[in-house]
C-alpha cells in the first residue's frame, strides 16, 4: 500500500510538473506567435514609411531627363490638371521619360528645355501660384465631355516686358508650350 501511495504521489507530482511546464511552453509559443505578428506588423509599417519617405524625396527633387512622364502627370502638386500637361491621347507622344519624349508633328524637342519647363510648372504650383486655369465649369463639362480636356497653362512673364498669348486654332490635338520645348497641354 505504501508503494501504491508513493506511486500515485509520484505520478501526481510528475503530472503537475509536466502540466506546469506544458502551460509555460504553450505560453511561450503564444508569446512567440504574438511577437512574430508584432514583428511582421512593424516590418510592414517600416516598409510603408520607407516608401513614403522615398516618394517624398522624389517629390522634393527636381525633374530630370530620367523622370518618367507618368511621374510628372501624377505629381500631387498638379492636382487634377497634371493629366493635361502632356497630350491626353497618348497616341500623340512616345517615350517614357522627359528625355525620351517625342511628339507627333514636332521633331526639334530639346530634353533639357522640357525638364526646365516641367520644373518651372512644378515650382510655381508648389509655391501656391496659379499655373492652370480651368476654363469651363463642372456643369459645362458634364454637358459636353470634350471640354474636360481643356484649360490654360500660365507662364508668368516679367512686368513691363513684351509677352505672347498662344492660342491653338483649327485642328490642333494639343498645343506645345514654348518653342520646341516638349511640354504640352491639350487644346
Amino acid at each position: 500500500m505504501k508503494k501504491s501511495i508513493c506511486t500515485v504521489a509520484f505520478v501526481c507530482i510528475l503530472v503537475c510538473i509536466t502540466g506546469c511546464g506544458a502551460n509555460k511552453a504553450s505560453g511561450n509559443i503564444a508569446e512567440i506567435e504574438s511577437g512574430k505578428e508584432t514583428t511582421e506588423s512593424l516590418l510592414q509599417q517600416t516598409e510603408g514609411a520607407e516608401r513614403i519617405v522615398q516618394a517624398e524625396t522624389r517629390i522634393n527633387e527636381p525633374y530630370t531627363t530620367d523622370t518618367k512622364i507618368v511621374e510628372v502627370i501624377s505629381d500631387p502638386v498638379f492636382g487634377e490638371y497634371g493629366r493635361l500637361i502632356f497630350p491626353v491621347d497618348s497616341g500623340y507622344y512616345s517615350g517614357n521619360t522627359l528625355g525620351t519624349l517625342r511628339l507627333t508633328w514636332y521633331s526639334n524637342i530639346d530634353p533639357e528645355k522640357t525638364v526646365e519647363i516641367a520644373n518651372y510648372l512644378r515650382d510655381h504650383a508648389a509655391a501656391g501660384e496659379t499655373c492652370f486655369y480651368d476654363i469651363y465649369t463642372d456643369e459645362e463639362k458634364m454637358a459636353d465631355p470634350a471640354k474636360q480636356d481643356t484649360g490654360l497653362f500660365f507662364f508668368k512673364g516679367n512686368p513691363g516686358e513684351k509677352f505672347a498669348v498662344c492660342n491653338a486654332g483649327g485642328g490642333f490635338a494639343y498645343t506645345v508650350f514654348g518653342q520646341a520645348s516638349g511640354i504640352v497641354g491639350s487644346a
